[in-house]
């Protein structure tokens, strides 16, 4: 895998095609062969700068993943250009061909279990640390679940492998 800081950074192809979109960014065509993962919040670019090393710790430990080619900003936006996954996501496959659920399961699980295999890289954010923080501060876990959850998550050990934070079929490629 190339280095992403010494890779030539494309030009794109204007208007830009936006190719999906979630909570936090959308990701558009940049030029053939990459894509543009772009922030929704113009000061997210440390986020997708971690992201970015995710993506290559997860490479690394052999996880089938798109290859970091640069961050970028675009009309004020942090992006990060990345191998372009052409195909289409396991959620959307199950929906027009439902008789693959127990194969489609078996490649998520294997995927998911890759990924925790992968180390992860250094500014991580620690998802023990972070899920307190959650639960803590949150307004839908009822006052007296609160202490129970936060001892709970006591009883978990930290470790230092990769963790996806929003892994879900829709985030799965098939390739």
């Amino acid at each position: 895998m190339a280095d992403s800081t010494t890779d030539p950074i494309p030009e794109p192809e204007l208007p830009l095609v936006r190719l999906g979109s979630g909570r936090a960014a959308e990701v558009f065509r940049w030029s053939p062969g990459v894509a543009l993962k772009l922030s929704r919040e113009p000061q997210f670019d440390q986020g997708l700068q971690l992201e970015a090393a995710a993506l290559r710790a997860a490479a690394d430990a052999g996880v089938p993943v798109p290859r970091p080619r640069g961050m970028v900003t675009h009309e004020g936006r942090a992006g990060l250009l990345m191998d372009l996954i052409e195909g289409a996501d396991i959620l959307s496959t199950l929906e027009k061909k439902p008789w693959r659920v127990w194969s489609l399961g078996s490649l998520t699980g294997k995927v998911h279990a890759q990924l925790g295999e992968a180390v992860a890289p250094p500014g991580a954010q620690d998802v023990i640390t972070g899920a307190r923080s959650l639960v803590a501060g949150s307004e839908r876990v009822p006052e007296s679940a609160k202490p129970r959850v936060l001892a709970l998550l006591d009883t978990v050990h930290g470790g230092d492998r990769l963790c996806h934070l929003d892994f879900h079929p829709g985030n799965v490629m098939l390739t």
